[in-house]
């Protein structure tokens, strides 16, 4: 902790775990300790530090068994002030790696020149050894944005890389961390002139941003000027290697912008840099459905692009979004822009990733996979927090696709006759309208003429004759509260969907010595060989689904099928591995194959909504790895499935 005129702040630690509690809504103590690389028992002191620190400062930490520590905010603007004092208090030198990391970061990408190596050591009161370790992270960063860390044994150390890219970087680390709002570049007086002015430029030629494209917009203009103070311009070859149609391009308005800027704060912007303004605009413009009918008539490609991922998504997932017009309609509308950050590099801050993860975690896994397809076709990688705005798209149809599936036939039988049962369907209907696709009445007398197995539910007054596989609920001639009950749990059931019987134990494995996934795969395949029937080309078909795409998702976690449906059943072999590997993008422990049998017509995507949730949840995922229990994992998809059910799903 750092004490400051007798009032105490939070250290660099304090600071990161409230940071993480900011983003979530409830948080284990176990998945802190992973996140901040310490024990579960540091965290828990930790916590109560934070506690005791924060009661006066406009907000407190609560927590709920089973859900974990929740951050409640009593008082927001108290709350950022001490957030941010704090967050001073300890900007003289990091005390932490990550502190030291994010500080070489920062003095890098504000040097023109070199960087003595002594000197940085000395600031950071750190040895060489340290220092070198350190690096190795902050080169790990700057690859990301095509940026490298050029080595000189006499000068230090410097960036080499493009105006494009480092301005995207600086871009990220002002967006997450608010580190460049200072002095060091113009300061908050200049963004917030930035932002007045911009809005009026844009308000002048009626053209819409949303919240986020603003902020984004605003916070690279504002780098855009005082990059240009230092005599740092972009260059014509690297906007031109984004292959982006001047066509395409809001170029009137970035030159309104230019000129406006140009008076104000005395700044002359060359070609190069309104056409970098106009990349940005059309990157996040807003296009509305009332100008899809454009879209389709300008551009197939992208309706034939988002078919292509819904067929993805039918393919591999087996839920069927294709006929969702709606759907369609909104994707079409958002590529465009999305193509052009995705192409310039320039995409956007999703502020709302870490919930869409976390409460939309099957929207978000399908977004995933199928935009695979496209990071091949444009040859650029798409970030998670673009995904996470498509993810929302995907939401919402799987929203509607549920409204409808979930939505029951239901067979009225009266032994008095028709009269009666229409009574009783307007008493079932006025209940449970929200979960009724259709009611059909009938009597005695019209029961030869009814095929009974084509209904979800019978409910009759008839006590006998009735055969069928149908769940039948009997009841008195009128309603009452005990019927009504009995009813609706019938629904319920049928509704839900017993995903246990999809895992055996015998397809629960532990392996060991297998350094490459085809080995994992084989060692599998071989595993489901002995219980299950699999055509001679199970692995195969497997192997030629990961040379599509890769399906390491994060978290640890590979979720690998065979390209087509194949199997006689539906089952699910997982591999837990004793030390990670590298599957294609990320590290991975857990390896979930799922085999999805012909013809399958299960509520499948009730499967993948839990097992999803279980993918992005760290502390699950974590304890299926530190125990490699089977009774465990079961008990844990138990709990899933059925907080689901009594709780709902956002999804």
């Amino acid at each position: 902790m750092v004490v400051d005129k007798g009032v105490i702040y939070l250290d660099e630690m304090d600071i990161q775990i409230l940071q993480e509690l900011k983003n979530t809504d409830y948080i284990s103590s176990t998945e802190l300790a992973l996140i901040m690389g310490v024990s579960e028992r540091t965290i828990r002191k930790r916590i109560k530090e934070i506690s005791i620190l924060i009661q006066d400062c406009g907000a407190n930490l609560g927590s709920v068994p089973g859900l974990g520590i929740r951050l409640n905010i009593l008082n927001l603007s108290d709350f950022e002030r001490y957030l941010n004092r704090s967050i001073e208090e300890n900007a003289s030198y990091p005390k932490t790696k990550q502190g030291r990391i994010d500080f070489i970061i920062d003095y890098l990408l504000l040097s023109d020149s070199y960087v003595n190596l002594t000197v940085l050591c000395e600031q950071l009161y750190i040895s060489r050894s340290t220092l070198s370790n350190d690096l190795i992270e902050v080169r790990k960063h700057f690859e990301r944005f095509n940026i490298r860390v050029v080595d000189s044994k006499r000068k230090g150390v410097k960036l080499s890389g493009s105006e494009t890219d480092i301005r995207r970087c600086l871009s990220q680390v002002t967006l997450n961390t608010n580190r460049f709002l200072s002095e060091s570049l113009g300061g908050h007086e200049q963004y917030e002139a930035v932002s007045k002015h911009l809005s009026v430029v844009l308000q002048r030629n009626n053209f819409v941003l949303s919240d986020i494209g603003f902020q984004n917009l605003c916070n690279h203009l504002y780098i855009l000027m005082e990059r240009i103070k230092n005599q740092n311009h972009t260059k014509s070859g690297e906007l031109t290697r984004f292959e982006i149609e001047q066509k395409d391009l809001p170029i009137e308005v970035a030159k309104d912008i230019a000129s406006e800027f140009s008076k104000l704060f005395k700044i002359v912007f060359p070609q190069d840099e309104v056409l970098y303004i106009a990349i940005h605009l059309a990157g996040k413009q807003n296009v509305y459905i009332s100008e899809f009918d454009v879209a389709i008539q300008n551009d197939d490609n992208l309706v034939s692009m988002v078919r292509a991922m819904l067929e993805s998504i039918h393919t591999n997932w087996n839920i069927d979004l294709r006929n969702d017009k709606e759907l369609l309609f909104n994707l079409v509308l958002h590529f465009k822009p999305l193509l052009i950050r995705i192409k310039s590099g320039f995409e956007q801050k999703n502020p709302m990733l870490g919930d869409i993860k976390k409460n939309l975690s099957l929207a978000y896994l399908l977004a995933v996979q199928s935009l695979q397809f496209v990071e091949v076709l444009v040859e650029r990688n798409i970030s998670a927090d673009e995904v996470a705005f498509v993810a929302l798209h995907i939401n919402l149809a799987l929203a509607r696709k549920r409204e409808g599936t979930n939505r029951k036939r239901i067979l009225i039988l009266c032994s008095t006759g028709r009269g009666s049962s229409e009574l009783l369907a307007y008493q079932v209907r006025s209940r449970f309208s929200k979960q009724i696709k259709e009611i059909v009445t009938s009597d005695v007398a019209g029961l030869p003429h009814i095929s009974l197995d084509t209904f979800d539910l019978i409910i009759t007054t008839i006590n006998h004759g009735i055969e069928t596989q149908t769940p039948t609920v009997h009841i008195g001639h009128f309603l009452d509260d005990a019927d009504m009950n009995r009813i609706s749990r019938e629904l319920e059931l049928k509704t839900q969907t017993n995903i246990e019987k999809y895992f055996k134990k015998t397809l629960f494995l532990s392996l060991s010595n297998t350094p490459t996934r085809t080995a994992i795969l084989e060692g599998m395949v071989h595993s489901i060989n002995e219980s299950e029937v699999i055509p001679r080309n199970f692995l195969e078909l497997i192997l030629q689904r990961e040379a599509v795409g890769s399906t390491d998702y994060g978290n640890l976690i590979a979720l690998p099928h065979p390209n087509q449906l194949v199997t006689q059943d539906t089952f699910v072999c997982i591999a837990v591995l004793d030390k990670p590997i590298l599957w294609e993008r990320s590290e991975v422990q857990v390896v979930i194959l799922v085999s999805i049998q012909k013809d399958f017509n299960d509520n499948l995507e009730h499967f993948y909504r839990v097992m999803s949730e279980f993918m992005a949840s760290r502390q699950a995922v974590h304890e299926l790895i530190k125990y490699k229990d089977f009774e465990r994992f079961i008990k844990t998809i138990r709990t899933i499935d059925d907080k689901q059910h009594v709780g709902g799903t956002n999804e």
